[in-house]
């Protein structure tokens, strides 16, 4: 994510945040509507700046931002969950709820912690096992006679290592 898009989005993301507090203040079915409706607006206007794509909306645009990973999994969830109390917002025949206010702030919060940078510092990759080396532990013990074999005598399945791995075994004789 580039600084200038950063700083782009972040403007029009503040452009709406006068919406944001009108939701917390207890207000009418379409006034909650018209909230939501106006909040997704500058939402989906941050994304389209942040993406560099101003021809993709709704979940098309989340999965563009998710699949640039410029959020998170959780932010793209809270972001879908915002769009569907959009969607519904939308709808005359839809009053709605303070759930559908609640999932909006979150999308929107998601989103500007996403552009402040929590979505762009990334965990420390997990170290990646080395190759798995058998121990006497995981292996039937040479004390009980058998011994690893380079030739195609026999399968024995090892346990151990997470996966399934077979080595070569003789009998001694």
């Amino acid at each position: 994510m580039s600084p200038q898009s950063s700083q782009a989005a972040l403007a029009a993301l503040n452009g709406v945040r006068p919406v944001l507090a009108h939701f917390d203040k207890p207000r009418s079915a379409e006034d909650l509507a018209a909230d939501i409706i106006d909040l997704w607006a500058g939402a989906e206007s941050a994304l389209q700046t942040l993406v560099g794509n101003s021809s993709l909306t709704g979940q098309q645009l989340v999965r563009a931002a998710r699949q640039a990973e410029l959020i998170t999994l959780d932010q793209a969830h809270a972001l879908l969950e915002f769009l569907a109390a959009r969607d519904r917002a939308n709808r005359t025949s839809y009053k709605p709820t303070q759930a559908d206010g609640d999932a909006a702030v979150d999308g929107f919060k998601s989103l500007e912690s996403a552009l402040a940078g929590s979505a762009t510092a990334r965990p420390a990759a997990a170290a990646t096992p080395g190759p798995w080396v058998p121990t006497a532990s995981s292996l039937r013990s040479p004390e009980l006679g058998w011994a690893p074999d380079d030739r195609n005598a026999g399968f024995l399945r090892v346990r151990g290592g997470g996966g399934r791995r077979w080595q070569y075994w003789r009998k001694r004789h």
